[in-house]
């Protein structure tokens, strides 16, 4: 049944009308969620106020306030406005950069006079206390994550689960933003008018796909006019349970009588219940409550100055952190019993669904989007040069996926990411990798003789997507090192920083090594460089599609290297060496990562006593990846939310 302009324009009124509410909720400067200032007491207050000591300030003059200041902002970042320890905490985001630019000996540029390392130690070890050193008794503060939408795959997922069959329902959207590294990020997640139409495509799609399925119309049609039931009553029956479901709490009176009141009219047109049901139905799927993750502040549960989300809100937060999809039955029937926000009872429900099939999602997802091996399946290499990618591509991404569902299912060490004796192959994988004895299709768990694999550094995937076409990318490989594993993040190149050949073979016979070193001997690019380029050297044993090597061009591979810090490594082995030491480091790193996607939004100096409270959780239980995720789900800003 084709609905008419008018039909259509009841039933996309109400997303309309959000679309203005939507845009509304957005921050205002650049999609960035701003932080909203906290009520500290009067001691908390005094301790904050604290000035920056005389040493640090005359440090800061000395090296740093000359390019960046008030007036001077060299990259737009001003080092005088912050004078008190909760200044630069609430200004978190710049004084990291300065922590890890001191200590990696980033900044200042090599043609400005240098600290001494001690200095750069102060500098970087001061300011890392002062933006950790936050009072978590009296800072809670859960943020208010922007209106968020479905993505795609929640999308498909939550159609999955709502029809009872798999529909491609997002095919022809538009791509889904990254925010902070992640496609479910509420300030990014715009709705386009090119996306309305879509969702008037999709919902049709849907409702003819399912109505097509008998066992799917019995299913959702689950009663009938009857002598004993009128033609509105069974409607009614229908829609409630159907609005309930797809807006992921009880449906009210209103919502299910303005459902009843279209039933009604195209029923008395037509006198076919069933299409008047599906007609009753598109207006429910193109609602914003069905689109959106609402979350209405007047059903927030109040306990004293806090306003905690009620169950059926923390049943969807819980669902689409760990599945990407709407809550099932038993979250549901928790949620309508008021028992789900009890902590004995949702660390029951987190340990039920991460043994869940379903858990998988967290590996394809927050896995894939973070370490960017989803990224494997578009991408291309040069055929001549890499001959055998295309036929292996697919195995690289299935290995890197399973690595991960398996750590989440068998509650594995996350230490396991950076090092580990295990991955899993199939023949087609392990040949290409020179591993023997993998025979067949199927993909299993191997234990390695070697440590050529083994962890994130090893895998396929993520060695052909820091590559180019045509060859290895030290560069590209030292920076996802460093800002995906370590966190440290590594500012853009200037603008004048020249190109790399594409390719490795050159005319010169000078290694691609040596070409790199004379790139960075200029001044703007050395000191980024000098911190990505040894650890990317370090991967070089791997070609661009990961496969071992010892020589490149009849040249002896050099995978030696030297950190700014002084510490020395040569191949992947060493590097793993050296990331396992710095395992707590890591260990923040996956925290924080967990806890954008988990939240949907960027991280805030209020989140600092989370964040160390995750990273505590993984130091007491042996690096396990459930402590964590329990760690997250039961912090404050996943439980509870802050008004307007």
């Amino acid at each position: 049944m084709k609905l008419t302009s008018r039909q259509i324009g009841i039933c996309i009124t109400g997303l309309v009308l959000w679309q203005g509410a939507y845009f509304a909720s957005l921050p205002a400067e650049g999609g960035v969620q701003q932080a909203s200032p906290i009520v500290f007491t009067n001691t908390e207050k005094g301790k904050k106020a604290q000035a920056l000591t005389p040493k640090v300030r005359k440090l800061l003059k000395q090296y740093c306030i000359r390019c960046h200041k008030t007036g001077k902002a060299r990259g737009g970042i001003d080092l005088t406005k912050d004078r008190t320890h909760l200044a630069v905490q609430k200004n978190g985001k710049v004084w990291q950069k300065v922590v890890i630019q001191a200590r990696n000996m980033i900044m200042p540029p090599e043609d400005e006079k240098q600290p001494s390392m001690e200095e750069r130690l102060l500098l970087a070890d001061y300011f890392q206390t002062t933006l950790r050193d936050i009072d978590c008794d009296t800072v809670k503060y859960a943020g208010r994550p922007t209106l968020r939408r479905l993505n795609r795959k929640e999308y498909d997922n939550t159609v999955e689960d709502l029809m009872g069959m798999r529909i491609a329902a997002s095919r022809d959207f538009p791509d889904d933003a990254k925010g902070y590294g992640f496609t479910n990020i509420g300030d990014v997640m715009f709705v386009s008018p090119l996306l309305f139409e879509k969702y008037l495509d999709s919902t049709q799609k849907i409702l003819d796909d399912s109505f097509r399925n008998p066992k799917v119309v019995e299913r959702l049609v689950f009663v009938k006019p009857s002598d004993k039931l009128t033609v509105d009553a069974a409607a009614r029956q229908v829609l409630r349970r159907f609005i309930s479901r797809a807006f992921r709490r009880v449906a009210t009176e209103p919502e299910i009588d303005a459902r009843v009141k279209l039933f009604s009219k195209v029923y008395r047109e037509n006198k076919n219940f069933i299409d008047a049901i599906k007609l009753s139905f598109k207006s429910v799927l193109l609602s914003p409550d069905f689109i959106f993750r609402i979350e209405r502040e007047g059903e927030l549960v109040k306990e004293g100055k806090a306003n905690r989300v009620n169950d059926y809100q923390l049943a969807t937060r819980l669902s689409y952190f760990l599945w990407s999809r709407m809550p099932d039955p038993e979250l549901t029937k928790l949620a309508k019993a008021g028992k789900l926000h009890e902590p004995a009872v949702i660390k029951q429900q987190i340990s039920r669904m991460l043994k869940s099939g379903r858990s998988i999602t967290l590996s394809k997802e927050f896995a894939g989007q973070w370490f960017r091996f989803n990224e494997i399946r578009e991408t291309s290499k040069d055929y001549r040069r890499f001959p055998k990618f295309q036929s292996v591509k697919h195995q690289m991404y299935q290995e890197s996926e399973m690595f991960f569902d398996d750590l989440i299912k068998n509650n594995g060490s996350v230490l396991n990411l950076l090092d580990s004796d295990y991955t899993f192959l199939n023949q087609r994988l392990a040949n290409h990798y020179g591993i023997k004895d993998v025979k067949g299709n199927k993909f299993r768990k191997v234990k390695l003789k070697t440590r050529q694999r083994g962890g994130v550094l090893g895998m396929g995937s993520i060695l052909s997507v820091t590559s180019m076409p045509l060859r290895t990318s030290p560069v590209v490989r030292g920076k996802w090192v460093m800002e995906e594993i370590l966190g440290t993040e590594i500012p853009p190149p200037p603008a004048d920083a020249g190109t790399l050949p594409k390719d490795d073979h050159q005319k010169d016979n000078l290694s691609f090594r040596k070409r790199l070193e004379q790139h960075r001997e200029d001044p703007a690019c050395a000191s980024c460089h000098t911190l990505m380029d040894p650890i990317g050297f370090g991967l070089e044993n791997y070609d661009g599609i990961g496969i071992w090597r010892e020589e490149n061009l009849k040249q002896k591979i050099d995978a030696s290297g030297v950190l700014p810090t002084g510490e020395a490594f040569d191949g992947p082995a060493d590097l793993k060496d050296l990331l396992m030491a710095r395992k707590d480091e890591f260990a923040r790193q996956i925290t924080s990562k967990m806890m954008v996607y988990a939240l949907g939004r960027p991280l805030e100096y209020y989140d600092e006593c989370h964040i160390q409270a995750g990273v505590k959780a993984l130091q007491a239980n042996d690096y396990k990846i459930h402590a964590l995720i329990e760690s997250i789900v039961m912090s404050y800003p996943f439980r509870y939310r802050e008004k307007q």
